[in-house]
């Protein structure tokens, strides 16, 4: 399968982004005394918290516990959270010191299993790298399936069973021209749609 399906991924400078600069609106219009808005930010990252959580705590009573607990702590200190950085590898430097101080305080060790201990070591992954990602492949996936079909087949044949231009051609029946007409349409509809929804492919 092809690395990206939209060719070369630029980064871009964190506070340049939609989700970046949505959510240092909100923490000013909380620091500013709109206490109700913090809670645009709870929706937003309790799935993260919850993985990041359960990442250490392995016990859903106690996940459950720590994230009202994360959430309450990142509240109060909401006025020394820096812009400059995501406010999701803020809040999940929080949950993994509190999971942390949990885990020294009841005298119990960390447990990864081998897999987990793999698949860090060779793809670099924290637990918040590895919920962004699944996030934004769920959101490519849903991006994909709201294609018409004829686009979706193009996209499918080219990014997940890997085909050439000509080996598409051959099994669509259709000319290699049309092809590749389809294929770029069909990045230009995602690109779109992905920007639309605030992620920039």
């Amino acid at each position: 399968m092809k690395t990206t399906m939209m060719g070369q991924k630029q980064e871009e400078p964190l506070n340049g982004t939609d989700k970046q600069q949505r959510d240092e609106i909100i923490v000013r219009r909380v620091l500013a005394g709109d206490r109700e808005a913090f809670a645009e930010l709870v929706d937003q990252y309790q799935k993260l918290v919850y993985h990041v959580a359960n990442y250490y705590l392995r016990n859903s009573d106690e996940v459950d516990d720590a994230a009202q607990e994360v959430f309450f702590r990142s509240y109060r200190a909401l006025d020394k959270y820096n812009p400059e950085y995501r406010f999701s590898t803020w809040l999940s430097g929080i949950t993994r010191n509190y999971c942390l101080d949990i885990l020294r305080k009841n005298g119990r060790v960390m447990m990864v299993d081998f897999e987990t201990c793999e698949y860090l070591a060779t793809d670099g992954h924290t637990p918040e790298e590895a919920w962004i990602e699944e996030e934004e492949r769920l959101e490519l996936k849903t991006a994909v399936d709201a294609l018409p079909e004829n686009y979706r087949e193009v996209v499918r044949l080219y990014h997940q069973e890997d085909l050439s231009y000509q080996a598409m051609s051959e099994r669509m029946n259709k000319p290699l021209s049309i092809v590749k007409n389809r294929l770029m349409r069909a990045r230009r509809m995602l690109e779109k749609e992905l920007v639309a929804t605030g992620h920039h492919p």
